[in-house]
């Protein structure tokens, strides 16, 4: 009987933090939205450059630039940061940026950032310094 009251027991206590930690994770993915951002970024060290800043921006979860389409995709929670303060933290290092807003499927189209007719914002170049 003692050991039967033991299995159940080591069951439950198994068993039990599996689905608190599924729902927690449910909790924060719910928290967390994603914007793809245009920028003019053309090398390796333009990709470090907005990842490392970015990454340590208030309620920033995840950053990646890719270099071949000049996106750079944040996850982030709105509640901390908005897109047009993370925007602005790009043109601040001496990038161009604007928010994709789903009307664009990467940098590399017409009109600057990759949107037809759209315009990339107010950075000033390409801000690494290199001949791009």
């Amino acid at each position: 009987m003692k050991s039967i009251i033991f299995s159940f027991v080591a069951v439950i206590m198994f068993v039990t933090p599996m689905f608190t930690q599924a729902q927690s994770e449910a909790k924060v993915s719910k928290k967390t939205q994603e914007v793809k951002i245009a920028t003019n970024l053309e090398c390796a060290a333009c990709k470090a450059k907005i990842e490392g800043d970015l990454a340590y921006a208030s309620g920033v979860k995840n950053v990646e630039a890719d270099v071949a389409t000049k996106v750079v995709t944040v996850k982030y929670n709105p509640k901390k940061t908005s897109t047009d303060e993370l925007v602005q933290r790009i043109q601040k290092l001496g990038y161009q940026a604007k928010a994709m807003n789903g009307c664009c499927s990467g940098a590399g189209g017409e009109g600057s950032g990759g949107c037809k007719g759209g315009e990339t914002g107010t950075g000033n170049g390409s801000g690494c310094g290199g001949k791009h």
